[in-house]
């Protein structure tokens, strides 16, 4: 059967998609982790740092399902060039997905050399049948070299700043400080008194006065 190239060129945009998408979501992971990683420091909350393994995990998962739905479309674009036929080995299969033969004595094995057919279908864009490749797999991807390593390397600096924080920001201590204080001044001490009493001094004084007066007028 001939190439048909108008199906490989569909399939072809949808891998470059998916692979801009996972590149996107490495982006969006580093940025949020950093900036929640930099407000941990900012602010000197250890808790904070560990909000960062929330974004973390959540584009692990995220990535992982777009690099597997990537490899799968790869799959059905290797099944395109080779007549919608791919051939795939036992061994190469998720583990409830192999398939087992009979050998010459009836009994039943699982020989992981034996080849297994996944079919396509001209210009067919499905391809959840490609799912049981174990490369293909999303638990598998998500263990994979390069997806585990760049996470965790983002989950290691998240652990790190949160115990070094915890290590380098203990809080103050609560114990009194003793200071010992002199005070001077130069300004002056003016005495004050109640009202009442200046004017109870006052009547005092006139009447005193008065009286004086009066008695020598009566000498």
């Amino acid at each position: 059967m001939a190439v048909n190239e108008k199906h490989l060129d569909l399939i072809q945009a949808i891998i470059t998609r998916h692979n801009s998408n996972s590149f996107m979501i490495k982006g969006w992971a580093i940025t949020l982790c950093t900036l929640v990683l930099t407000v941990a420091g900012t602010w000197k909350e250890p808790i904070i740092a560990l909000v960062a393994l929330v974004p973390v995990f959540v584009f692990w998962q995220l990535d992982s399902f777009y690099l597997a739905n990537e490899k799968c479309f790869v799959s059905l674009y290797s099944a395109a060039i080779n007549d919608y036929v791919l051939k795939v080995k036992n061994k190469d299969l998720v583990e409830d997905k192999q398939v087992k033969t009979t050998n010459k004595n009836g009994e039943s094995i699982l020989d992981p050399e034996t080849e297994i057919e996944i079919t396509s279908s001209p210009f067919s864009m499905d391809f959840r049948p490609f799912q049981i490749i174990k490369r293909n797999n999303k638990s598998e991807v998500l263990k994979s070299e390069t997806i585990r390593r760049f996470y965790l390397m983002l989950i290691a600096f998240s652990v790190a700043l949160f115990i070094g924080l915890l290590i380098f920001n203990k809080p103050a201590s609560n114990d009194s400080i003793k200071v010992s204080t002199k005070l001077e001044t130069d300004s002056l001490y003016i005495k004050t008194e109640p009202l009442s009493v200046i004017i109870n001094n006052i009547i005092k004084k006139d009447s005193l006065v008065k009286s004086d007066i009066t008695t020598k007028k009566g000498k």
